[in-house]
């Protein structure tokens, strides 16, 4: 049975918010307290839902595991991230990155392990964490050349030092985020990189389904912490910052933006609003307000 947090901002710590919505519920048979509210931090404006689950393994498997269509959702921009996606951000890596060795560590790489797959063909050493024994499985299937760990994070050794720890939409999904930044700051050597991407919760995207959801009269509700794809926070500027200072390390760059959903749009069902809409989000884009926000720690030297 799953614990919960109440009245505690995960990154900050402190018990001050604002309710902003509620959550939807779904079908999913996992403990969900009739009082969960989707609240802002008035500290740190981190948007998290509270109380907070500290999910069991039972738990995530009923999650991930076991709700077909997460991967499948996933699964469906894989192809676009990787075209587009991944060069760009090995581009930022290089940009940043002030160490020569090439070892990386991809923590909760799914079934998908797109940036480990991409420098594996560059000729970099490879060590992808997946704690879901299915998904591992599928890992094992079909990158033979990885060394694939199945521990929880938390419990990965410390002796081997990577260049690169690369998370991608792994930080929305667990109620202590920091912990795992602090982990990743000691498993980094010198002038290392920790790549991590999230969802941007201050999007040009949440607007627009905000002013639509106040519109209608029903509550707004930025993250789904017990429906796909199970966000339990959203981080902010001030929060990222607050992370980055505890774990000792260093913002070198952070991106909101670039994550095409205006693409996504276009290849959508013939609608007079999809071209003003899809050059709203474009624009969103290029202004930094876009749906995702991927950020770039480097360890001090």
């Amino acid at each position: 049975m799953a614990e919960f947090i109440k009245n505690k901002c995960p990154i900050c710590r402190n018990s001050s918010f604002r309710i902003i919505g509620s959550p939807e519920f779904g079908t999913i048979d996992v403990d969900k307290p009739k009082e969960s509210k989707i609240v802002k931090c008035k500290n740190c404006k981190t948007i998290y839902v509270n109380p907070m689950p500290i999910w069991t393994k039972e738990d995530f498997s009923k999650l991930y595991n076991d709700a077909e269509d997460y991967f499948s959702v996933v699964s469906k921009s894989s192809d676009l991230k990787e075209k587009i996606t991944i060069n760009r951000r090995f581009k930022l890596i290089s940009q940043f990155l002030k160490t020569t060795n090439r070892n990386c560590f991809e923590i909760g790489a799914g079934i998908h392990a797109l940036m480990a797959k991409f420098l594996s063909k560059n000729n970099w050493n490879i060590v992808v964490q997946e704690p879901s024994k299915a998904f591992a499985a599928e890992l094992k299937k079909n990158f033979l050349e990885f060394n694939i760990i199945e521990s929880d994070f938390g419990d990965i050794s410390e002796e081997k030092k990577y260049s690169l720890i690369y998370a991608d939409s792994v930080f929305e999904h667990v109620h202590n985020p920091g912990d795992y930044i602090k982990k990743s700051a000691r498993l980094l050597e010198s002038g290392g990189i920790l790549y991590f991407i999230t969802p941007n919760e201050y999007s040009a995207f949440n607007m627009v389904k905000t002013f639509i959801n106040k519109l209608k009269g029903g509550t707004v509700s930025y993250i789904c912490p017990y429906t796909i794809s199970f966000h339990l926070l959203g981080f902010s500027k001030k929060g990222i910052k607050i992370l980055a200072e505890e774990a000792d390390l260093e913002i070198v760059k952070l991106v909101r933006g670039y994550d095409y959903e205006w693409r996504r749009l276009l290849k959508t069902k013939k609608t007079i609003l999809k071209y003003p809409a899809a050059l709203l989000f474009y624009i969103a884009d290029l202004l930094g307000w876009g749906t995702n926000q991927e950020i770039l720690l480097r360890k001090l030297q």
